[in-house]
């Protein structure tokens, strides 16, 4: 019997069974921490890799919980609300990948130590399921196996250990494009012309001008979209 299936287990329904389930469940209580790596970025010193412990009886909520935490604690408090400014700015949001590491270099690894040492990204893969609980790790309370299950290649143990030179798996904290952010944008840029070009054309008599300047600030509108959507792409990189 997994972790996971002695926590759903209700005794009550199997009496025969709930010593075993007993003894289930106190064997996940006395499981080691389960070590992941995550990276982050730090505020001077680029990418850095952080071994985070995962409690083994609640692995989906308490992962999300420790990145939070990794988090607020790289960036502060006034960091994150000037990121989340941005990313409103830019359109972006977060979203939960997972990537292929290596270490910067083997001397970096050496002077550094081995605790956070400095790593680079070589290929991400998005975690929709991640991303969909990243604002509410409470969703994943009854994932109890979740990195166990699906995410084992970036657990930091025996011969998955990073090393100088050998790619590992890890997770990250990425940006992408907010559809839902971007589609507010052009609303507002385009009920914004629409008054303008009303408010022209009534002003002046003259429907032709009011249309030429509401299509005129929409054009303005529509080239600082793209160019902030280019901008916020060339950030996620």
């Amino acid at each position: 019997m997994t972790c996971g299936e002695a926590c759903s287990t209700d005794p009550c329904s199997h009496p025969g069974e709930a010593d075993r389930d007993h003894n289930a469940l106190e064997r996940c209580d006395k499981s080691p921490p389960i070590p992941v790596r995550f990276v982050y970025k730090s505020k001077y010193n680029g990418l850095r890799c952080k071994i985070i412990t995962i409690n083994p009886s609640n692995q989906g909520e308490d992962l999300l919980r420790n990145i939070a935490t990794i988090r607020m604690q790289a960036m502060g408090r006034l960091g994150l609300i000037a990121t989340s400014c941005s990313d409103a700015f830019y359109m972006r949001r977060d979203i939960v990948c997972i990537v292929s590491i290596s270490l910067c270099s083997s001397i970096m690894f050496v002077e550094e130590g081995t605790l956070e040492p400095r790593v680079y990204i070589k290929q991400r893969e998005y975690l929709d399921y991640l991303t969909r609980a990243f604002d509410d790790p409470g969703s994943l309370k009854f994932a109890t196996n979740l990195v166990s299950d699906h995410l084992e290649g970036t657990i930091d143990s025996g011969s998955r250990r990073l090393l100088c030179n050998t790619p590992r798996q890890a997770l990250f904290v990425s940006k992408s494009l907010d559809k839902t952010a971007s589609l507010i944008w052009f609303t507002f840029a385009l009920i914004l012309s629409g008054c303008l070009g009303i408010g022209v054309g009534v002003g002046n008599v003259d429907a032709g001008l009011g249309f030429a300047a509401g299509g005129g600030l929409l054009a303005v509108f529509a080239s600082v979209q793209c160019v902030l959507l280019w901008q916020g792409r060339l950030s996620e990189m």
